[in-house]
């Protein structure tokens, strides 16, 4: 009992949030992460209307830095999972499980989100960090 509880401690729910204006783009940025992690899972919510206008690259950094012209730097997570560099969705869910071990301390998280709609869109990105005791 007391494992399953240590466990569920462990775990970080961490929510990027954000209204994407018509026609433009935006990084949403997690906190600093100052410690080592297991990504376990990744879920992106796209409202209804989105009608697959709107695209959602997922990256791991080193800097905190929102870009609004152009892809953050960083490492595309999407690269470990499939050919596609980004995702698109209209009224959907799309859950992706992951076992990604980042044992670098003072990372951030991003999405990035391009809008090419002509309606703003509010995208939600969920991702379950496992926290890592260190050695």
């Amino acid at each position: 009992m007391v494992d399953v509880l240590r466990e569920r401690l462990m775990i970080h729910p961490l929510q990027l949030v954000g209204e994407i204006a018509l026609g433009t783009q935006r990084s949403l940025v997690s906190q600093h992460l100052t410690f080592a992690y297991s990504l376990e899972e990744i879920r992106v919510r796209f409202p209804l209307g989105a009608a697959n206008r709107v695209r959602v690259y997922l990256f791991l950094s080193f800097d905190p830095s929102s870009p609004t012209t152009a892809l953050p730097a960083g490492t595309p997570l999407l690269s470990w999972l499939s050919p596609n560099p980004y995702l698109l969705g209209d009224d959907c869910v799309i859950g992706l499980p992951m076992s990604l071990n980042v044992l670098t301390r003072g990372t951030w998280l991003k999405a990035h989100v391009v809008n090419t709609d002509i309606f703003a869109h509010t995208i939600s990105v969920l991702m379950a960090l496992k926290e890592l005791e260190a050695p």
